[in-house]
């Protein structure tokens, strides 16, 4: 019925003749209008290509651009060749003989441009986008050739230095998957509404859409057949792509995620477009798409800038969305894009652009911008870091906005997240990479605001705060030393690897950049500055573009620099004392006698596949350890492991110091590597104290120790499995230690005695558990004193078994002879059963007491005495007449169940109670 009642309605409908012709009339009105601003913003090249490009489709000819044969379809409808135009062409095809007549066939509808050319937002950087309509009747053969054609002309537009976009399309279908600029994800709603609103006709047919009402929107079929019926308009000088019908939620959300996608290339360039998408989707499912406010405006006789120019009637959308959402921060934003996109061309070509710099006049006055306000975005190519940096946070805070906008939107309807569930994770990684600031990371502040910024005299000063605090302050001019007091520095930090890379990456350092600097501690050379920065100039990996499909991925490093003592020498400090060091212990963790750690900073710097640059600072004597653990960390999150560069410039020993820290991350590295699952402990030295690296569950930490007992209890300490310790080669100078670790193995007990440490023998003993404990022993009677020690493991632990136990003695050239089987007989010496009891004391924390017992006798001492070693002197002379050279632990009692006593433990515990009671290692 209601079919019926709309065909009725049509019928009985009166079609204005006169009234069609003021349309078509008004409609190319404005196309003269588009097309006047359109030549004000080419350049000759391009004005001369918009020219030519109707010709170049109306005929074949060998001689001009994009010839590929005779025959590939031309001849555009209802074109007559202008002599201007003929003219033109036979500079590039002299032999040109055009005759009208040649043209025996209409294979081409029309010729369109569209999108922001005609616009005030046409700048240097816009493409020309151009619709060659073609006959739907082409076969497949034909369509070829004229893709081949139209390759050829983009390849020589090309060579001319013309962005150019060439689209064949015809009445069935506008989407034409071959062009190269085309978007994946592109559908024909929103395609057709752009085209409509932004056309400029060229040549050829025109626009049926021009001619149907507004009001006749949904009847558009009917009401375009009856004008082609009755004859009101000839059907061969228009073309008809349709009505913009109903566009689905998910051409919406496409277009708005690639959007999103673009923005964080070209900030200014999809802004609006991007705003409009959120508007459209605030509004859906009840969509007035902007094509019919564009027409709506042309039917109402409407003269004013925004129906002239498609974007300022875009602006007028997006602005009256974010009014009415009270969102002023990122109507700002828009208006400052717009503003950029129009003043662009208005500076470079002044009084030529008169409507323009109207229409600028008339927004600035609606905007109620003062004269400070203008001039700001009117030098923009002159901004300093710190406006640009002001003009980033309102991006961010547009750019967010929108993706938790479209975002929402997306997880509100399930269908739609499966789908895009993927996408919308890929572009949170890609925002997150470019956006967000984490430790360590350097901020991109630069993110195409404005161009490539100038070089510059730039000034780098070092200053100490405090004891501990240096900072380094960037300064993007020549700065006096008597600024340095009173100037805001442009950028500071505590690293200045970190000052120059943050330069890099924003533009400020390049070749041709003056710097100078100054240095509160002046150990910063000329040369040292020199060499980081042709270093850092060499890697610019700022220019290497990141694919979508990376972020589907967690982030990879590839490669890590190494910068060790940057603007650091500590020698140089020495030097200064007035002294110098002449010594042959050149271990730069642990050089000269006083054993000095040369490693005062070490400087991380990384970029990872989602191209983010990290620079991570390590200052003080724990830099290097720190450092270390940073590295393992990284390394395991990852399953490649990244190539390792190491560098230093500061010191005259730094091929030295390069090839020490290279070795030691080189075995870090390689130790969990290799031994993934084991408990693995790394022991080496730094300076004074020694270092034990261990993996905690999914971390890493490191253990710092002033002396070796400390140390000791490190290494025995197991978490019910077998650990496997790994030194540093450089770690003791004892050879027992490296070879009993070589030697050991899982459920076996190793001891290994070097009797030619001095005046006394050194050993080393590993438990089945991979407990480490190194010693001395107390007589030169290797013999007895191994009896000794087997006797005090038995009599301890109740589950130690002797025959598991491998032992060998240490020659001279470090190789190994068996030890014959231990003797359990009597020992001469006394031996002692000593308890260790803990007590409870509610004034004071634990209290531990000894009880020493020996030949029926007994004596109980306070660990904690000051005079322990004196007491137990007293008592041994009092009831054995004996002296410390006469004793030895047989038997110890601990307070530990005996399935978490381990040998090792027995066996420090017992050295350690020797010493405290005897004031002498054992």
């Amino acid at each position: 019925m209601g079919q019926n009642s709309s065909s009725d309605s049509m019928a009985n409908l009166e079609i204005d003749k006169k009234r069609l012709k003021q349309l078509q009339h008004r409609f190319l009105e404005l196309n003269d209008q588009r097309k006047s601003l359109l030549e004000q913003n080419l350049n000759e090249r391009e004005s001369n290509f918009l020219e030519l490009i109707p010709f170049l489709f109306h005929i074949n000819h060998p001689t001009l651009p994009g010839y590929v044969g005779s025959q590939t379809p031309c001849g555009v409808a209802n074109y007559e060749v202008s002599r201007a135009t003929l003219q033109l062409a036979k500079k590039y095809a002299r032999s040109l003989d055009y005759s009208p007549r040649a043209v025996r066939q209409i294979q081409i509808d029309a010729i369109y441009l569209m999108g922001s050319a005609g616009s005030i937002a046409h700048s240097s950087h816009s493409d020309l986008d151009i619709w060659v309509c073609c006959r739907k009747e082409l076969n497949q053969e034909q369509r070829q050739l004229l893709r081949d054609k139209r390759d050829a002309i983009h390849k020589w537009a090309k060579n001319q230095s013309i962005d150019t976009s060439i689209y064949l399309v015809d009445e069935n279908d506008i989407l034409d998957s071959s062009a190269e600029n085309e978007q994946q994800t592109i559908k024909s709603g929103l395609l057709l509404d752009e085209f409509y609103r932004t056309q400029i006709h060229l040549a050829g047919r025109y626009l049926l859409w021009w001619l149907v009402p507004p009001e006749q929107r949904a009847d558009y079929a009917k009401f375009a057949s009856k004008l082609i019926d009755e004859r009101h308009v000839q059907r061969d000088e228009w073309i008809d792509f349709g009505p913009v019908k109903h566009i689905e939620i998910e051409e919406f959300l496409s277009n708005a995620l690639w959007y999103i996608n673009k923005a964080l290339e070209s900030p200014y360039k999809t802004a609006l477009k991007l705003v409009l998408m959120e508007s459209y989707l605030s509004q859906y499912p009840n969509v007035q798409p902007l094509s019919n406010d564009y027409k709506q405006f042309v039917y109402d006789l409407m003269d004013n800038a925004t129906v002239v120019d498609s974007y300022l009637l875009m602006h007028r959308k997006v602005e009256e969305y974010l009014i009415l959402n009270n969102q002023t921060d990122r109507l700002e934003f828009v208006r400052r894009c717009l503003y950029q996109k129009i003043n662009e061309r208005v500076i470079k070509q002044g009084n030529q652009l008169k409507e323009t710099r109207k229409i600028i006049e008339n927004l600035v006055d609606e905007w109620h911008w003062n004269v400070q306000k203008r001039k700001l975005f009117d030098n923009k190519a002159n901004w300093d870091i710190n406006q640009i940096g002001n003009e980033k946070r309102l991006y961010i805070k547009q750019l967010i906005t929108s993706f938790r906008t479209i975002g929402q939107f997306i997880k509100q309807h399930e269908l739609f997240y499966k789908k895009y569930k993927m996408q919308l994770l890929t572009l949170s990684r890609k925002i997150s990479a470019n956006l967000e600031l984490t430790q360590g990371k350097i901020e991109r502040v630069n993110i195409n605001f404005v161009p490539q910024m100038v070089d510059k005299h730039l000034s780098l000063v070092r200053q100490t705060k405090a004891r501990d605090l240096e900072l380094w302050s960037f300064y993007d001019r020549a700065i006096s030393h008597q600024e340095t007091y009173s100037a805001e520095p442009v950028y500071q930090c505590g690293s200045l690897l970190e000052l120059l890379v943050w330069a890099k990456v924003n533009g400020l350092l390049s070749e041709g950049t003056a710097v100078q600097y100054r240095d509160s501690k002046q150990q910063l050379q000329y040369d040292e500055l020199e060499h980081l920065i042709q270093e850092l100039l060499a890697n610019d990996y700022s220019k290497k573009k990141v694919g979508d499909e990376v972020y589907q991925s967690p982030p990879v490093v590839n490669e890590i620099s190494c910068f060790i003592n940057v603007a650091q020498d500590k020698l140089t400090n020495i030097a200064k004392q007035g002294m110098h060091i002449i010594t042959n212990k050149n271990d730069p963790f642990c050089y000269g006698t006083d054993c000095y750690n040369l490693i005062e900073t070490i400087d991380l710097y990384y970029v990872n596949s989602w191209g983010e640059q990290f620079v991570i600072h390590f200052k003080g004597d724990t830099s290097l350890s720190e450092a270390a653990i940073a590295l393992l960390e990284l390394i395991e999150r990852q399953d490649k492991e990244p190539l390792l560069k190491f560098f230093n410039f500061s010191s005259m020993r730094s091929a030295e110091i390069i090839n020490r820290v290279k070795g030691l991350y080189r075995q870090l590295i390689s130790c969990y590597q290799e031994k993934q699952g084991a408990i693995t402990k790394y022991v080496f030295r730094l300076g004074i104290k020694y270092c034990v690296v261990e993996k905690q569950g999914e971390r890493f930490v490191v253990h710092q120790f002033n002396d070796e007992e400390k140390l000791s209890e490190l290494l025995i300490n197991q978490f019910n499995d077998y650990q496997l310790i790994q030194l540093d080669p450089r770690c003791f100078t004892d050879p027992v230690i490296q070879i009993a670790l070589y030697k050991s193995s899982r459920g076996s007990h190793t001891l290994i005695v070097n009797p030619h440490i001095g005046y006394k023998n050194s050993y080393c003993f590993i438990d089945q558990h991979g407990g480490l404990v190194y010693g001395f022993f107390s007589h030169h009677d290797i013999h007895e004193n191994v009896n000794e020690l087997f006797k005090c493991l038995k009599n301890s632990c109740h589950d130690y078994d002797p025959d598991l136990t491998y032992i060998h003695t240490l020659n001279k050239d470090q190789s190994l002879s068996r030890y014959e089987k231990v003797n359990q007989g009597e020992s001469s010496s006394l031996g002692l059963t000593i308890t260790v009891e803990s007590k409870d004391d509610s004034s004071e924390s634990e209290k531990q007491h000894l009880i020493v017992q020996a030949k029926g006798k007994e004596f109980r001492f306070d660990r904690r005495a000051p005079d322990l070693s004196l007491q137990f002197k007293r008592w041994l002379d009092r009831a054995f007449e004996a002296s410390f050279d006469d004793i030895y632990i047989e038997k110890l009692n601990l307070h530990i169940p005996q399935e978490l006593l381990t040998e090792a433990k027995v066996l420090l515990e017992r050295n350690t109670i020797f010493r405290e009671l005897t004031e002498q290692s054992q």
